[in-house]
């Protein structure tokens, strides 16, 4: 269960685009610290539209998506595009915003996280419907792309 919820979380960051499950490494071991910069980056850099497109376009090249698998991951495309619409707006109250001192960097982080979690719970059935598809060897691929997400 524990291995199936990190690779949901894996997937949907490789899918977004968008660092969602590397905020705990921003988190806590990051030379950034709590809330620092390196969690905004990932949500919120200027490149992120073009990151979603190049991720979309990759995931669709190595899993080779046959004619049965169009819709499912039709859907799982479309859940991650609206689900940007969250991240774009927590960016937008974030952006520009104090990170001095531990409370401004605590209601960042937190407010990044909460947003992470709503996305994660929004991609999830399109996620686990799209996974149900795949044979096992493309599940072996996405697999792979979950344990090898972060460049």
């Amino acid at each position: 269960m524990i291995r199936r919820n990190v690779l949901i979380g894996s997937v949907a960051a490789i899918v977004a685009a968008v660092g969602l499950t590397t905020a705990y490494a921003d988190f806590g071991g990051s030379r950034h610290g709590w809330g620092g910069h390196g969690l905004h980056a990932r949500l919120c850099g200027p490149d992120r539209e073009a990151k979603l497109e190049a991720a979309i376009t990759y995931v669709r090249y190595t899993l080779d998506i046959r004619a049965e698998q169009e819709a499912p991951w039709v859907a799982l495309v479309g859940a991650v595009r609206d689900a940007t619409g969250k991240v774009d707006a927590v960016c937008a109250e974030t952006e520009g915003a104090s990170v001095q001192g531990l409370d401004a960097r605590l209601d960042r982080t937190e407010a990044m996280l909460v947003t992470g979690l709503a996305v994660l719970r929004d991609l999830r059935p399109a996620l686990d419907a799209f996974y149900a598809v795949l044979d096992d060897g493309q599940r072996q691929q996405f697999d792979a792309l979950a344990e090898h997400r972060r460049g």
